[in-house]
């Protein structure tokens, strides 16, 4: 990009944070002066942000170090060098950091979340709901599962963003992402997918600060949460305990081979899908099963006679797959 298109961006993203901090109701401290946003915490540190004109990057110093960020075109994300974190999700956590308090982070990249289990945890099951829905959705689950309480599992069931949602004439509910026709990979919503990503990867560095680290972690999701657990799964820089994927598909498909992440390469993948989904097609879900095994991973995969829901049989089996993923 030119140095007027970079500093364009490089302004965007300076008010964006802004505009994260003033939501979030952190106490958080900012100043912008010569094109450098300065954020202040309590205890004294601070967190830089910057930019670095000749080779169009912004750097972000931090307590714990010094970091690079490069803009992604094709995503319309700034993503950290070496590993792709996406730059809210990284700036959340280094905020919660500072600040001494795990849920400190801003309200860009954090979402609010119904929680059940011990208060500290050894794993982490993030579970998201489907279209319309909210975290409480599959809440009742969680005592269905019957995990022993020696695992020491917090579940963690976030709730979508309000926003349109085109196949239902714009009425707006609960989405991870748009949906723009019932053939969901033709015109997909490139842009929410990603928004949603870097939600999800928020929560991960949460956990993280909280001491569980991703490899304690299981991604889950519903139809359309099912779809993003995927989406953000098999791009997370660090290796997770699994990916639990219910009634959905692979978005962006013809992305992954090339945004992919070595890390999660073999990461454990449980698929699942009714017979007679009227929602989400069953061919879709074995093709996106199909793309996934072309390039390596392992799926075990599993159907029920049923419809877009969940039966006690898929309990029981997703049961046995979290105590040998978490086990």
């Amino acid at each position: 990009m030119d140095e007027s298109a970079f500093h364009e961006r490089v302004d965007d993203l300076l008010m964006a944070i802004e505009d994260a901090i003033e939501d979030s109701g952190a106490d958080i401290d900012y100043e912008t002066a010569g094109g450098i946003l300065t954020l202040r915490f309590a205890d004294g540190s601070q967190i830089i942000v910057n930019r670095q004109t000749p080779v169009r990057q912004v750097w972000v110093a931090t307590r714990s170090g010094g970091f690079h960020f490069d803009y992604d075109e094709t995503r319309d994300a700034w993503l950290r060098e070496g590993d792709g974190a996406e730059f809210f999700a990284a700036l959340s956590a280094w905020c919660s950091e500072q600040a001494g308090d795990p849920g400190a982070g801003m309200s860009e990249a954090l979402l609010p979340a119904v929680e059940i289990g011990p208060e500290t945890a050894d794993a982490s099951v993030i579970w998201l709901h489907g279209l319309g829905a909210d975290g409480h959705d599959f809440a009742p689950i969680v005592a269905e599962l019957q995990l022993p309480a020696t695992l020491a599992v917090r579940f963690v069931l976030p709730h979508a963003p309000q926003r349109p949602v085109t196949i239902n004439n714009g009425y707006v509910m609960p989405a991870w992402y748009d949906i723009r026709g019932m053939d969901f990979t033709t015109t997909e919503d490139a842009e929410g997918i990603e928004h949603s990503r870097g939600q999800i990867e928020a929560l991960i560095a949460r956990e993280r600060q909280r001491g569980v680290s991703p490899e304690r972690l299981v991604l889950a999701g519903f139809s359309q949460g099912g779809a993003i657990a995927l989406h953000t799964g098999l791009r997370h820089p660090e290796r997770l305990a699994g990916i639990l994927a219910l009634s959905t598909y692979l978005p962006l498909a013809d992305r992954l081979p090339a945004e992919a992440h070595p890390a999660n390469a073999d990461t454990p993948i449980f698929m699942a899908h009714g017979l007679h989904d009227p929602v989400v097609p069953l061919t879709l879900a074995e093709t996106s099963r199909q793309r996934l095994e072309t390039l390596g991973y392992r799926i075990e995969w599993h159907t029920y006679p049923m419809e877009h829901s969940v039966c006690p049989e898929e309990i029981t089996d997703i049961r046995a797959w979290l105590l040998r993923v978490l086990g």
